[in-house]
């Protein structure tokens, strides 16, 4: 197979957060093991943020709080028919893990979008970074085509340039499971807790997401892979990276890819918008998107007061 033990080659991997840069030297070569992992069985729960506490997904201009956007894709879905097969969800933004919550809200018991199969994975926990390649690494190994390692982890061409190792899903799925593939890729994760424990890959799903496959009999696909404040090189790499596989996943399958290499937080909403229109009950929908995160702590959420009693929101930002 294309997969084997690895040596993760000297070099230097930054922060996704934004206007958080940290730089360091890998001091030793890291063997890190490529793991066999039992099938997954069943739904994984996410895990539940503090009251008031929320991650955003960055754009050009601004950011998106994990429970607008989860909130607005589900209200494009319903507008649309309310009809999709699966939802498929990857990050690799900073606190990315912090939308998992808010899809098993959403899709949840209860939830607006109640019973729609879901699965999401990311590269860290809705309070941590996310960590890629320098821009000196990437073009030092300009060949190997680096991004953020997660995203290396699920779709890369190669960690290094005498490797044989690729993405779970750089050439297609050898599962064909999406939740057993972001489990596989978390572990293959060079910055993760099987590497240099700087990041925490998440994995959760819901309503028999983990069931939920990759190509199933005679189902179209709709995907929107976006990178909004593209201020390094691994983050267009990392586009280009997921675009690929997931053409390399869907070869033969009816197929809607949009990648936006830069985009603003009109151009998230609108790709959105884009997409649920072509969702029905046998269309697959599956967004990525890299870059930075950010953090913000919502006060009156937190307190418990109701919305209609707010005199105006009070958001306090932690870490940009």
């Amino acid at each position: 197979g294309k997969r084997s033990a690895k040596l993760l080659p000297t070099g230097a991997i930054e922060r996704e957060s934004l206007n958080i840069i940290a730089v360091f030297a890998i001091v030793a070569a890291l063997h890190i093991a490529l793991f066999s992992v039992p099938a997954i069985a069943d739904d994984i729960p996410a895990t539940i943020q503090q009251p008031g506490d929320h991650s955003a997904l960055w754009t050009e201009d601004g950011g998106l709080r994990d429970d607008e956007f989860v909130d607005f894709m589900c209200q494009m879905i319903l507008e649309n028919g309310g009809e999709v097969k699966d939802v498929k969800f990857m990050s690799n933004a900073c606190f990315g893990g912090g939308v998992l919550d808010d899809l098993q809200r959403a899709f949840g018991p209860g939830g607006a979008c109640e019973g729609i199969p879901w699965v999401g994975g990311t590269a860290s926990a809705h309070d941590e970074s996310a960590w890629g390649w320098s821009d000196k690494v990437v073009t030092d190994h300009r060949a190997e085509h680096r991004g953020s390692i997660w995203t290396d982890a699920m779709a890369g061409t190669s960690m290094e340039n005498t490797s044989t190792y690729y993405g779970v899903i750089h050439d297609g799925s050898e599962t064909n499971n999406v939740l057993q593939d972001l489990v596989n890729a978390g572990r293959n994760d060079a910055a993760g807790q099987h590497g240099f424990k700087k990041e925490t890959p998440q994995v959760a799903s819901g309503n028999n997401g983990d069931q939920i496959t990759w190509n199933s009999p005679g189902a179209r696909h709709v995907a929107i892979i976006f990178g909004g404040d593209q201020t390094n090189k691994r983050h267009h790499n990392n586009i280009d990276n997921m675009n690929n596989a997931l053409n390399n996943v869907w070869k033969d399958a009816s197929k809607v890819i949009t990648p936006i290499d830069g985009g603003t937080r009109d151009d998230l909403l609108d790709a959105i918008e884009v997409a649920a229109a072509k969702l029905d009950e046998n269309t697959q929908f599956v967004f990525y998107i890299d870059d930075h995160g950010a953090q913000s702590h919502d006060v009156l959420e937190a307190a418990d007061i109701p919305p209609e009693l707010w005199p105006v929101r009070i958001e306090e930002p932690t870490t940009y």
